[in-house]
């Protein structure tokens, strides 16, 4: 009949996939992983199994999915077998996976792997479980993979041995390791942030420079010839007087604008400085204005200035309605006078 739907019939994959769902001797579901045709129930079968000792033979006979499934297993306890496992079998991805079964307590073991094994997925496994110190500084300093000796720099919080690595490395892991934040001796840090010649080990340095420090990363900001030092020590600066200097005279607009955009940057006296100082310079003039709080000064920039875009940044920053209604009546531009109305609205709106 036109009406009726066909059966779906199953496949006999799919009859006997319900049935082993059913099934939990141990040893049945491993003589079924070891000797099934179908690829599918096999897999099915290894799944379920929970005896360490039984996973440990099909780990050594099964095909290579279930040898894979039977190692990566939470039921596989035996420790010496993953190691042996993990140093000598030749399948990369089952070394991988008896990696990450492997206790903590193998550092020995997983610092061998990380410096003699020949696949660097392999090594790169181990290095995310190894945590020796030692063993890490010397993976940082030795290793031949610079993947695995980058992620060990990462994982040293030995302030001790990230200094030896900051100085006696190359200077790509010299980076990694003056950025780690347990890299903790100042003297080191001013030492490099001063004298370095890559601006960009001097920038990592100042990142780590206590705020306390503000003679030296003055001295940065001010007198070292890259921007990005200078960025990273306008941007822990809390002198405003110097701050100012910075935002009116530096040569680079980012480093001008950073310097007004500070949170440590709030002093209106020189806020307002910037503003009638910065005309034409619009990295530090926009964050200026939008720092003012000088009503009238706004409203004049928002009624008088040349650029309409200038104008509305004022206009953002004011609160005065009486001086706003008169830029939304008075402005010579109609798009001022609708975002004046607009400002109005949103002050008067609360939400």
């Amino acid at each position: 009949m036109s009406g009726c739907k066909p059966k779906t019939v199953k496949s006999s994959v799919d009859i006997r996939l319900a049935e082993l769902e059913g099934e939990s001797n141990q040893d049945t579901l491993a003589k079924i992983t070891l000797e099934d045709r179908s690829r599918v129930i096999r897999k099915a079968a290894v799944r379920k199994l929970y005896n360490s000792t039984l996973l440990e033979k099909i780990a050594d006979n099964g095909d290579i999915e279930c040898r894979y499934l039977a190692i990566a297993s939470n039921q596989f306890n035996n420790q010496s077998v993953l190691t042996q496992i993990a140093l000598s079998e030749k399948n990369p991805g089952l070394r991988r996976a008896a990696i990450k079964n492997m206790h903590f307590s193998d550092q020995t073991v997983l610092f061998r792997i990380v410096m003699e094994d020949q696949d660097v997925d392999v090594r790169f496994t181990a290095i995310l479980k190894l945590t020796n110190q030692v063993l890490l500084a010397t993976v940082a300093l030795d290793n031949s993979q610079r993947l695995v000796q980058n992620v060990a720099i990462s994982k040293i919080a030995d302030s001790s041995l990230l200094e030896k690595i900051g100085v006696d490395s190359d200077d790509d892991h010299r980076l990694i390791a003056i950025a780690n934040n347990n890299l903790t001796n100042q003297t080191l840090l001013v030492k490099i942030a001063l004298e370095d010649k890559d601006p960009k080990l001097r920038a990592s340095a100042i990142k780590n420079i206590n705020l306390a420090d503000q003679i030296v990363l003055s001295k940065i900001a001010l007198e070292d010839m890259d921007e990005a030092p200078r960025i990273y020590a306008v941007l822990k600066l809390t002198n405003q007087e110097l701050l100012a200097k910075i935002a009116l005279e530096d040569s680079k607009p980012y480093v001008r604008g950073l310097a007004v955009q500070s949170h440590f940057f709030t002093n209106q006296v020189l806020i307002e400085k910037i503003v009638e100082s910065t005309k034409g310079a619009h990295h530090a003039r926009y964050p200026a204005i939008q720092k003012l709080t000088n009503q009238p000064m706004l409203a004049s920039i928002a009624l008088s200035d040349d650029l309409v875009p200038v104008r509305c940044t004022a206009l953002g920053a004011m609160t005065d309605q009486t001086l706003l209604k008169k830029i939304a009546t008075q402005s010579d531009e109609e798009f001022v006078r609708q975002e004046a109305r607009k400002r109005i609205k949103r002050l008067n709106s609360p939400y």
